[in-house]
């Protein structure tokens, strides 16, 4: 695994500034970036044509509120059709929970609210975390 997963958010069928802010953080490391969108229903996306991505995976979810569980399965979807060694998403609630019980059940690391990425001399990703 060497790529960096983005979990792309949308507002009003576009892709939001957080997501195309974690494009450009993930673009940083010179590896392929792919983003990922949850498709809510029949929803359509737009707004997805951003500098450094090299693919774009979309998962479609009910349309009824399915649960944490859905989710939860589609992002390890996400994870293993685009074979990523790391993975960014936005600092809410949901993502929180998500990303840490991703981490959880494939003994992976994890860590929120971060404000920078950089990787050490090994290829380790390294983060900053605000105190």
């Amino acid at each position: 695994m060497t790529g960096t997963l983005v979990v792309g958010r949308c507002e009003a069928g576009r892709v939001d500034e957080t997501t195309r802010r974690l494009v450009t953080a993930a673009a940083a490391s010179g590896r392929p970036v792919s983003l990922g969108i949850f498709i809510n229903g029949s929803a359509e996306v737009g707004g997805t044509a951003i500098a450094g991505i090299d693919r774009i995976v979309g998962i479609q979810l009910p349309e009824v509120d399915a649960g944490h569980d859905v989710p939860a399965h589609a992002l390890a979807m996400l994870v293993d059709r685009t074979a990523a060694s790391a993975v960014l998403m936005s600092f809410t609630t949901e993502a929180t929970a998500l990303g840490a019980g991703l981490a959880q059940s494939r003994d992976l690391g994890f860590a929120s609210d971060v404000v920078a990425l950089n990787r050490d001399d090994d290829g380790a990703i390294v983060v900053t975390r605000p105190i």
